[in-house]
């Protein structure tokens, strides 16, 4: 069963931290923390792949991080084998993760604000209506997870993408064109003034109803063990 996850910036942002368990990161992420202006962005980078180590160190004992690949369209990978998938986001001040066991994932989280009105024609189709921000950024959230799960990122056009609604909360989704799997899409009201998507593309995988909280100091306390 796929497994999400959900980590809280720490309030405390210390560049001695930041520096130390960077370390642990694959180069293009360790360079890309270095280069951020404000520390709150490089937290968000550093916490969402520490946590991610944290979830596979339960898997996969010796998984190095350091390692870890991207795509041209920067989905990251690690060439090991068994290695399940996974998917990563942030916002605000929460860092997710989702992994499973069967077919591709996708995570999308988004802090709900005021949508920027260039946004809207990017998404919603003219004979579309947005009912608000709330359902502006689940719907954002919806697409961009399965066009993680899929490996494109934002490089395939938003409107490309079609919702097919099973309830309230779950949804199909493909691609007009069929070019890509379709997938299922669940979107979870578990984080206050966030949205949340999940997406797999496996018609056997389920996806959870709850997230799992891990705390700052948990997704650090391996890294000092296993140094």
């Amino acid at each position: 069963m796929l497994e999400v996850f959900a980590c809280r910036l720490p309030q405390v942002h210390s560049e001695v931290t930041l520096h130390h368990y960077s370390d642990y990161l694959p180069p293009l992420k360790r360079t890309q923390i270095h280069r951020y202006r404000r520390i709150e962005d490089a937290y968000r980078t550093l916490v969402g792949y520490l946590l991610l180590r944290k979830i596979l160190m339960k898997k996969l004992p010796k998984v190095d991080l350091t390692k870890l690949e991207f795509s041209k369209y920067g989905k990251p990978f690690l060439n090991a084998d068994p290695f399940p998938p996974f998917s990563l986001s942030h916002s605000g001040d929460w860092c997710v993760c989702a992994v499973g066991t069967d077919g591709m994932v996708g995570i999308d989280l988004e802090k709900i604000t005021k949508p920027k009105p260039e946004l809207h024609s990017l998404l919603f189709r003219e004979e579309e209506e947005c009912m608000g921000a709330k359902d502006f950024f689940n719907r954002w959230t919806i697409k961009e997870s399965y066009l993680k799960a899929i490996g494109t990122g934002l490089h395939i056009d938003l409107q490309e993408i079609e919702l097919e609604e099973k309830n309230r909360s779950e949804f199909d989704v493909n691609h007009q064109q069929k070019r890509y799997p379709g997938g299922k899409v669940k979107v979870y009201n578990l984080l206050k003034q966030y949205s949340l998507s999940i997406c797999t593309l496996s018609t056997e995988e389920k996806l959870p109803h709850h997230l799992q909280l891990v705390t700052f100091e948990e997704i650090i306390k391996p890294s000092v063990q296993t140094v």
